[in-house]
């Protein structure tokens, strides 16, 4: 052991080392070690994905207000059966006020709430005869030709007829003619230039469908202009109310029908006493008698 640590000492001083630095030891085993490692292959680094974007739902397009969007009318019998309401027991009507008797229960139901409530009401009209309605409607035309000549503006036959279908339905297009509606006053209200007090209104708007009832014609704006006219053909009426059947009206209700900026408005109902005019026959409250109304002659509306 002596002779061979003799001998690499003489190795080291013929290379002329003399005393070695522990810096030099450490430097040659770097470059050593440098000598006998071999390079690595440089990896190509796997592609990194890219994310993909989480998908945003595209909201629905909002669609406008649509009367189907409600529950179908109900399904009314063919051959309407009219009752009495004054025999029918309703509260403010008179005698020989006719409505269909799918209705007649919740007209009463409505007015004895009324009533409760403190609002006397009274109905102004319910069933209307084709021929009734060709006489209301040319009264108002009549109404019409005397207001403008007593203002000094006089107006054509034609101009009359226009005007007064704006708030009076022509014969044959009336829902009075269905026996599905009627016009709901405070008791002693005028015959002419109905109005409803805002009380009264208010608690018509927000109680009435409860019953079955359904404002038809209820006043609309856009954007801070009047077009009640313009959706359904009338200007508003906030006493005409047609009855739909509870189910349907509380569903139009919650829809928001009465929102004056809302374009939703009521189904149209059906002409059912339409067809030859006065297909409909009267069912008094007593007798179970049936007694057809008589056949009229169609009224046009001369021009």
């Amino acid at each position: 052991m002596k002779s061979l640590l003799a001998g690499l000492c003489g190795l080291i001083l013929l290379g002329g080392c003399g005393a070695v630095s522990q810096a030099a030891i450490a430097d040659r085993q770097v470059h050593l070690q440098q000598a006998h490692v071999a390079p690595s292959a440089t990896s190509t680094p796997k592609p990194t994905r890219t994310p993909l974007p989480t998908p945003t739902r595209t909201p629905r397009p909002t669609q406008t207000p649509t009367p189907t969007a409600v529950p179908l009318l109900p399904v009314l019998a063919a051959d309407a059966e009219l009752l009495d309401l004054r025999l029918a027991g309703v509260r403010g009507s008179r005698s020989g006020q006719l409505l269909r008797s799918e209705a007649v229960a919740d007209l009463k139901a409505l007015i004895d709430a009324a009533r409760h409530d403190g609002f006397e009401l009274e109905i102004r009209s319910a069933y209307r005869s084709y021929a009734e309605q060709a006489n209301t409607f040319e009264g108002w035309v009549q109404y019409e030709l005397s207001s403008a000549a007593q203002a000094g503006k006089p107006l054509s036959r034609k101009q009359a007829i226009a005007n007064a279908a704006t708030y009076s339905a022509k014969p044959g297009t009336s829902e009075h003619q269905t026996g599905l509606t009627v016009d709901l006053l405070p008791q002693g209200a005028p015959e002419i230039g109905f109005r409803i007090p805002d009380p009264l209104k208010d608690w018509l708007n927000a109680n009435a469908y409860k019953y079955g009832w359904v404002q038809s014609y209820p006043i609309k704006y856009r954007d801070g202009e009047l077009i009640t006219y313009e959706l359904m053909g009338y200007t508003s009426e906030p006493w005409h109310w047609r009855w739909q059947g509870r189910a349907s009206a509380k569903a139009l209700y919650d829809q928001g029908y009465l929102d004056t900026d809302s374009l939703l408005v009521p189904p149209e109902l059906p002409r059912i006493c339409d067809g030859d005019h006065d297909p409909c026959t009267i069912l008094s409250a007593a007798p179970t008698e049936l007694v057809p109304l008589p056949t009229r002659t169609p009224i046009a509306v001369a021009e």
